[in-house]
């Protein structure tokens, strides 16, 4: 048992007076009333991640002889780029990626409820100029720190370089300077001076976020376990049409899901069965799960940078037919606009007869949109 499932598991921590750690990104709507970011020194723009970083960009020139038109092509990013027609391109990425640096400093610094502790170790010389080079190198610029390392008669003009530089945001900010340790050395506590230091709690300040489910509650009452079920029951038969590719997959995907758990009871499969059953009763839907088109599942489309993702697209020559699964209830105008955003997007991969339908699934209504 061990080796089949129990190796996989994990033992969930209790919320008690205990240390977490954990990444940025694992962090996102979690909150702690004190909180240390210990590396804040990512990159402005992660250059490192690949020596040769590609960008793909709309096409300005096409091949001389070519029957059909490029639409995006692959380009180095290198700084000769910049006198190229490229260079709107290369504007426009490495500004997406400074601000995905920006979004998650900012995801970083909005879990602490009381107390802020960031350690960032930055290069005194690189404050300088027009970009920060890292997002420690920005903080200092914003808590106005900058010239204060580069004047020669600064409290810091004497601090080697690179130096390690504490913020602490709270009722009594300060920032203070070390000297680094030696980067050949391994890092030790040994003959560090201790420090006492006091956490004050807002105590006046009060709190109150309500989750999803326990909204459910507030405006249902007890009707509220059967509206989660039948969300968990909708969201479970979209991930197994997901797999199902034509109509006989479907008991061995079924199987799957009751050996993983995510189907948990014999009721829970006899109401999946018997909702998915319902998609056999339209021809429309035997022929499209029947094996004879191409078949194109949760496929990305990407069209003028935008990124769409129809649940199932069937292909046949220049026939193309759009399919998209729903498990709620009331039908909703923005759905046949998403699938309108889809079948333009097939349409513009060079598709001519592209057809789109709604298959709300609870009531076996096949709905064309237009």
């Amino acid at each position: 048992y061990w080796d089949d499932t129990m190796h996989a598991k994990s033992i969930p921590a209790p919320d008690t007076n205990a240390i977490r750690i954990m990444t940025v990104h694992s962090s996102k709507g979690l909150e702690s009333k004190t909180l240390f970011i210990p590396f804040c020194t990512w990159e402005m723009e992660n250059s490192s991640a690949q020596k040769t970083p590609i960008l793909w960009c709309q096409a300005c020139v096409q091949p001389e002889g070519s029957e059909e038109p490029l639409r995006y092509v692959p380009i180095k990013d290198s700084k000769h780029l910049a006198e190229t027609a490229y260079a709107d391109a290369q504007t426009a990425e490495h500004r997406d990626l400074r601000i995905d640096a920006l979004n998650l400093l900012y995801v970083a610094l909005t879990r602490a409820a009381d107390n802020l502790y960031i350690y960032a170790d930055i290069n005194i010389s690189s404050t300088s100029g027009t970009d920060p080079n890292s997002v420690g190198t920005l903080l200092l610029r914003a808590c106005g720190m900058e010239q204060d390392f580069l004047t020669a008669d600064s409290e810091y003009s004497d601090i080697e370089q690179p130096c390690f530089v504490e913020y602490t945001l709270g009722d009594e900010p300060y920032i203070r300077a070390t000297k680094a340790h030696s980067k050949s050395a391994p890092f030790s506590f040994a003959g560090v001076e201790e420090k006492a230091a006091t956490l004050c709690s807002d105590s006046h300040a009060v709190r109150f976020r309500q989750s999803q489910e326990s909204a459910l509650y507030t405006v249902m009452g007890a009707r509220a376990e059967d509206v989660i079920e039948h969300i968990n029951i909708g969201n479970i038969c979209h991930d197994i049409l997901a797999q199902v590719a034509v109509q006989e997959d479907l008991p061995r995907v079924m199987d799957d899901f009751c050996q993983r758990g995510i189907i948990g009871s014999e009721q829970q499969r006899s109401m999946i069965m018997e909702l998915i059953d319902k998609a056999w009763t339209k021809p429309e839907l035997c022929d499209w799960f029947s094996g004879r088109w191409q078949l194109l599942r949760e496929q990305a489309i990407l069209v003028d940078g935008e990124e769409r993702r129809p649940d199932r697209v069937m292909i046949s020559g220049q026939e193309v037919i759009v399919l998209d699964y729903k498990f709620g209830t009331q039908p909703k105008p923005e759905y046949r606009t998403q699938v309108r955003g889809y079948m333009d997007a097939m349409r513009a991969l060079g598709y001519s007869d592209v057809k789109g339908y709604l298959w709300y699934a609870r009531n076996g209504e096949l709905e064309p949109v237009e």
